[in-house]
């Protein structure tokens, strides 16, 4: 029977998937080599590491059977555990660096501006390579192919000395296979806790140096409405009193004010309340002194 075939649609979807597929191994390669590991664009593609020998079977006529089908069971169940272990590693990994960019995404615009072209530049490339930890940790859990056990019929009829023999070999060939995977994913958490530390390091080097060098500028509602009051002030008249003398001209150093002004935190307060209140649309309109 032959295989229908695809339409149009699926022949897209699967020229989607082939450069998708390309693009993620590139940039795991790409990653890999960056971080010091030798492996091939081979290991990549499978996801686990080619042996250099293909798997041998043991030869078990004189062997205590029972005794060596107990051992291969337990390592083969160390090795699950130890699977386990390194899932665990990545999905805590995982949750560090997703918490991290959001907190970038959420408190950096708000806290820090990088006005200088190199700080623009190192937040670009911590962002890229928090992203890339990000993206290497989630093809961590994509679903690889390995062996398993699995009894057919022709095992199932042997007698049981020959069954336990046939188990212990094909315990062997599962551990074989796994530990194979399993040094691929270990690997592949280190490149990504890696990236994750450069990228943490790069972030904490921007913020140390934005906090302690770069001054933040001053809100321009603040500043508009410190320069409203300033210009009320001087246009407002005092009482009537008695004449007096003439005396020079008065001036007002608005921009020595409005500096001593802005470091007041009590009048800072003040300010802010009064910008609130004007912006809220159920705050009735202020009334304005009448000369």
């Amino acid at each position: 029977m032959t295989a229908p075939k695809p339409t149009r649609c699926q022949r897209v979807l699967n020229s989607f998937y082939m450069v998708r597929k390309y693009v993620l191994d590139s940039l795991i390669y790409i990653s890999f080599r960056f971080y010091g590991l030798e492996v091939t664009r081979r290991d990549i593609e499978n996801g686990t590491y080619d042996s250099p020998r293909d798997f041998l079977k043991l030869n078990l006529d004189n062997a205590d059977v029972d005794g060596v089908l107990l051992a291969t069971q337990e390592s083969y169940a160390e090795s699950g555990r130890r699977m386990l272990a390194i899932s665990d590693k990545c999905r805590s990994l995982l949750s560090v660096a997703a918490l991290l960019l959001t907190a970038i995404g959420v408190f950096l615009p708000k806290y820090l501006v990088f006005n200088a072209l190199w700080m623009r530049i190192t937040f670009f490339i911590t962002a890229v390579l928090l992203l890339n930890c990000i993206t290497i940790t989630l093809i961590f859990f994509s679903i690889r192919n390995h062996t398993t056990l699995s009894i057919d019929q022709a095992e199932a009829n042997l007698p049981p000395n020959d069954l336990k023999k046939s188990l212990i070999n094909d315990y062997r060939e599962c551990k074989w296979s796994l530990e194979k995977k399993i040094d691929y994913l270990v690997n592949v958490y280190s490149v990504a806790r890696f990236f994750f530390l450069f990228s943490f390091s790069l972030f904490v080097l921007l913020f140390s140096w934005n906090f302690l060098f770069v001054s933040a500028p001053a809100d321009p509602s603040f500043e508009r409405v410190l320069k409203k009051e300033l210009a009320f002030i001087k246009g407002e008249p005092g009482k009537s009193g008695e004449k007096g003398d003439k005396g020079d001209t008065p001036k007002i150093d608005e921009e020595g004010l409005l500096r001593k002004l802005l470091v007041d935190k009590e009048f800072e307060k003040r300010v802010r309340a009064i910008v609130e209140a004007q912006d809220s649309p159920l705050s009735p309109p202020s009334s304005g002194a009448k000369k």
